[in-house]
């Protein structure tokens, strides 16, 4: 059980209840990954989540290298969201950031698109299956709308309606 805080002046949950920590085999397969540039998160508990990014905290230079950033059905709260929002900024490299299927409260839009402004080398983005609503495209749109090198952006299956559509 992960208990819900918030984010402040980058601090970490540092406590065992915060997060699950990591097996040497899962911390070996991260580091496969970062080895690769990439980051890939599928179907894992939000204290899972939360003991791979504290671990990636730790590979703070690795983390800067990452191109590819996926986190797919995870269903995380808005705290969670800051957490990863926080590493997102340190990825300098990153070009692709799939976010699909985590059903995001459409608070949880500003916090991934803080990180995502000062990114000029994002070509891709998968925000899918999230529920942001006309209020999340909102806070998502005018980050979007300034990158040039985006080729693909992907909001299907998120209840825009009109007034969403207009914003993204």
């Amino acid at each position: 059980y992960y208990q819900r805080q918030t984010h402040s002046k980058g601090k970490w949950p540092n406590k065992k209840k915060d997060y699950c920590e990591l097996s040497n085999e899962e911390k070996r397969r991260i580091d496969e990954l970062l080895d690769r540039k990439e980051i890939l998160i599928f179907h894992v508990t939000e204290r899972k989540v939360i003991g791979i990014f504290n671990y990636l905290e730790r590979s703070r230079f690795k983390l800067r290298k990452i191109t590819n950033f996926e986190l797919k059905d995870t269903n995380l709260s808005l705290a969670a969201i800051k957490l990863i929002s926080f590493s997102i900024k340190k990825m300098k490299n990153i070009y692709k950031l799939d976010l699909s299927n985590n059903i995001f409260d459409p608070e949880c839009s500003k916090f991934i698109g803080d990180p995502i402004k000062g990114k000029e080398k994002i070509n891709e983005l998968c925000f899918s299956n999230n529920n942001l609503g006309p209020k999340g495209a909102k806070l998502l749109g005018g980050v979007i709308k300034g990158k040039e090198n985006t080729n693909t952006l992907d909001l299907c299956n998120n209840n825009l309606g009109p007034e969403g559509a207009k914003c993204s």
